[in-house]
Order: structure tokens, then C-alpha cells, then sequence
């Protein structure tokens, strides 16, 4: 069999492709907050316009793997085996064109086109000693203290050294603010009030 054919579209290989990218479609925009601020940020005709282009998108591109596992579902059905090479096309469009393969690429590009460079607020606590100073949501934290900031981890460290009382000085991407350090009542630990995940910058 030719891939020619094997990429034929029928009926089941049609909507087996719209399942798969329907389930998809609806993961991505339930489970990533990016998405769901930025479809929820347009209007409506713009967000039907937005989740009809993914769903198409996705359709396309699982495609091939639907074809590949209906024919290796069928295959395995019949009391004659498929040729070893059509049986190794098959098994080649489901792990290429499937969204584990997909988020091993986007995860490797992510990683040799951005680094990580600093910590992003998106929110304050209660009483929180950065907001008072007057930072804003947005700012990317890069040095605490002195000590260089790349991500959430490192500023855990820094305020792991640090002791509830002390004052600091804090530098961002847009301002330095010199604050005294606070203590969560419930663990003791030092904190600055603030939420925040990690910033990603360019390489180049």
C-alpha cells in the first residue's frame, strides 16, 4: 500500500481526526490560562472565528495519526496481516504525528530559543511588601538582595537566606524597590508577598 492511499480519507479516518482534535482543542483551552485569557480577552465573533481555526488546524495535523491507527486497528482484525512495510508506515504516522511528538518539539524549540531569566509577578498576597512598595503585576524580578534571580527556584533560594525583618533591596526589569521582608504565620518563612512564575527572554 502506498501512503498515497493509506492517507486516503474515509469516513472513519475523517471522523476519527475530528474527535481526536475536538478532545485536543478543548485540553488545551481548559488547561492553559495563556489561551484562556487570550480567547476570553476577544469578542465573540472573534473567539468562534479562533476556536474554529484551532479545531481546524488540529484536525489536519492529527490527521495522519488517525489514519495510521485505523489502519493498524483493521489490520490486526483481519485474518490476513498487513505487509511489514505498510504495518511500519503506519506505526511511523502515529509517532510523528501525535501530541506527545508535537509537545517534545514545541518543549525542545521553547528551549533553544528562550532561557529563563527571571521570575514574572502575577499577583500579591495579603499584605504583601512589594505591592506597598509599589510594584506592579507584570514585573520580572532579577536580583534579590544582590543575588541574581533566572526563575522561581532561585528566588526560593535567596529568601531561603534571608530572615524575616530584613530589609532588601529588589530589582526588576522596570525598578528597584528596598523593602523589609515579612513571615508567613503559618510556615515561618520568609516571603516578600508576592506570586510568581517563571520569565522566558530570547536568546537571540
Amino acid at each position: 500500500m502506498s501512503i498515497r492511499n493509506m492517507l486516503w480519507p474515509t469516513r472513519w479516518k475523517v471522523t476519527f481526526s475530528f474527535l481526536i482534535a475536538a478532545v485536543s482543542v478543548f485540553l488545551i483551552y481548559l488547561l492553559s490560562p495563556y489561551y484562556q485569557s487570550a480567547l476570553f480577552g476577544l469578542e465573540l465573533s472573534l473567539r468562534v472565528l479562533s476556536v474554529f481555526l484551532s479545531f481546524a488546524i488540529v484536525t489536519l495535523i492529527y490527521y495522519p495519526l488517525s489514519c495510521g491507527l485505523i489502519f493498524l486497528f483493521r489490520g490486526f482484525r483481519q485474518k490476513k496481516r498487513p505487509k511489514r512495510q505498510d504495518m511500519i508506515m503506519a506505526v511511523l504516522l502515529i509517532l510523528v504525528f501525535n501530541p506527545l511528538t508535537f509537545s517534545a518539539l514545541y518543549l525542545a524549540g521553547s528551549y533553544v530559543t528562550y532561557y529563563p531569566c527571571g521570575a514574572e509577578v502575577l499577583g500579591f498576597s495579603e499584605n504583601s511588601p512589594l505591592q506597598m512598595a509599589g510594584m506592579q503585576t507584570g514585573e520580572v524580578i532579577k536580583q534579590v538582595g544582590g543575588q541574581a534571580i533566572d526563575g522561581t527556584q532561585s528566588l526560593t533560594a535567596a529568601l531561603a537566606g534571608k530572615s524575616p525583618g530584613e530589609f532588601v533591596r529588589v530589582k526588576t526589569d522596570q525598578n528597584e524597590y528596598d523593602i523589609q521582608l515579612g513571615q508567613n504565620p503559618e510556615t515561618n518563612r520568609t516571603i516578600m508577598g508576592v506570586i510568581t512564575h517563571n520569565a522566558y527572554c530570547r536568546r537571540w
